[in-house]
């Protein structure tokens, strides 16, 4: 397909103009500018098209991301990237163009009017494969039959490919046989992971955790689905007071509580919208989330979707109906309440082993390792259970997290040395709330690794502890 773009483009003498979703992330940037690049290095005037302001955090590896004014006319080609739905994308300028001059590259599954029906887009000008786990992951398939991957592609792609599986934690079949194509190629997965895995920043971190403490947690069989709604006024909060800007990205954060199956998050971003955002655990009875969010207008994959949820009833019937609409899906409740989990195998223990000595990808992962991982992959492994396997937390642990950077005080939210007094008191309502001790709240403390400060003082009522992140990350880096 994209030799079939170059060459109109050349001879109709064409620009080329770009699209991607709503608030795009690392897999709709990474696809785009690639493209962008491919495109202008062939001669070709190319353009991706954005609206909003992106984020900055990958400008080092993809160049600078900025909104575009630029003009759209019918006299150009349109390709509408990681999109599976008009109520998804960012902006519609692509309907400028003749469907004969629009094509799609994308991965999600379609099961519900999908852009290419809506706007009658030939079949031959549609590039989708779901059995990818990333937009980037496709073209980096095509560069690669076209013999044009290079490094700097290579990296940009990785990126894209690296965001869009939670730095390889949820995987498609083919994921590992990509990211060894993408390496081969000169791919810089170090890079990318430290851009990935960049520390967050204490004053959106502080403002989270006020929120998350908010989540509520409803039993279903062995086994649990996690939900937190925010209203309009604690999302505005959230991004006037504490810099987060689109709250329902860190759905991660409640996935990451073991024993979960499902969580939903939703935040009312407008009055009256929702931004909603559906995960499933494959392990935990492997729920698909694409169905309801495909209900509610939206659209995903099995396990993480979302939607907008657009009601005047309110943050606590919103939550309700989000929650109804996923429960009662065909052969959720069934599968919930039955629900046993599965015994490890040899090769799970071989994975875990694998994804310890590499860090979680963190460290340097030799052509080797991956291959080795390619090939228990396709064994009877729990590849996304194994690499969970160090990462969850317990339910009580998340809300002590959350408890203590809730103490941090206004003024300390832009230090980077904190200090944090967690007195009598505060022990007291913790073992009345949470039936914690100190040692619990000790025990949770090595979670701050992963913010950007220089040093936490830690004040508990019998001793106090000194962490010092950047010198935990600098250990990890050695």
């Amino acid at each position: 397909m994209l030799q079939k773009i170059l060459e109109r483009a050349k001879t109709q003498n064409l620009p080329i103009l770009i699209y991607a979703h709503k608030n795009p992330d690392a897999d709709a940037m990474a696809s785009a500018k690639t493209l962008e690049r491919f495109f202008k290095e062939h001669g070709i005037l190319a353009q991706y098209i954005l609206r909003s302001t992106p984020y900055t955090t990958y400008d080092s590896i993809l160049g600078q991301v900025h909104p575009t004014n630029s003009n759209i006319t019918e006299n150009s080609i349109s390709i509408i990237l990681d999109t599976s739905t008009l109520e998804h994308v960012e902006n519609d300028g692509f309907k400028a163009s003749a469907p004969e001059n629009t094509f799609i590259i994308d991965h999600h599954e379609r099961k519900a009017a999908s852009i290419e029906d809506s706007l009658g887009i030939p079949s031959e000008n549609t590039l989708i494969d779901s059995t990818s786990s990333s937009t980037c992951e496709i073209i980096a398939s095509k560069l690669h039959e076209m013999k044009l991957l290079n490094p700097d592609y290579s990296t940009m792609l990785l990126l894209g490919m690296c965001t869009d599986t939670g730095s390889f934690r949820y995987l498609k079949p083919n994921s590992l046989k990509n990211l060894l194509t993408l390496l081969q190629t000169g791919g810089n997965l170090s890079s990318v992971m430290q851009k990935s895995n960049k520390k967050q920043p204490l004053k959106a971190e502080v403002g989270l955790s006020k929120m998350l403490l908010n989540t509520k947690r409803v039993q279903v069989g062995s086994t649990y689905i996690n939900i937190l709604g925010l209203s309009y006024d604690q999302v505005d909060e959230l991004s006037q007071k504490y810099g987060v800007l689109n709250p329902s990205q860190n759905i991660f954060r409640l996935y990451n509580i073991e024993d979960s199956s499902i969580s939903i998050m939703l935040s009312e971003m407008t009055p009256g919208e929702y931004d909603c955002e559906f995960r499933s655990a494959m392990y935990n009875g492997n729920i698909d989330v694409a169905t309801p969010a495909i209900t509610l207008g939206g659209g995903g994959h099995h396990n993480a979707s979302g939607c907008t949820l657009r009601t005047n009833d309110g943050l606590e019937k919103a939550s309700k109906q989000l929650y109804s609409t996923v429960l009662y899906s065909p052969g959720v409740l069934e599968t919930l309440t039955n629900f046993l989990p599965a015994l490890d195998t040899p090769e799970d223990m071989r994975i875990m082993q694998i994804l310890n000595d590499i860090d979680r990808f963190n460290k340097t992962a030799s052509i080797q390792t991956v291959s080795e991982l390619q090939t228990l992959f396709s064994s009877p492994a729990h590849y996304t259970r194994c690499y969970d396997s160090t990462k969850l937390v317990s339910f009580k642990d998340f809300l002590l997290r959350a408890e203590i950077l809730a103490q941090i005080p206004d003024e300390d939210l832009d230090k980077k040395v904190v200090a944090v007094n967690l007195g009598q008191n505060f022990l007291e309502k913790m073992s009345s709330t949470h039936h914690a001790s100190e040692e619990d709240l000790e025990k949770v403390l090595n979670t701050f690794e992963d913010i950007d400060v220089d040093e936490f003082s830690i004040s508990l009522p019998s001793k106090n502890i000194t962490i010092k992140p950047h010198d935990k990350y600098k250990e990890k880096e050695l």
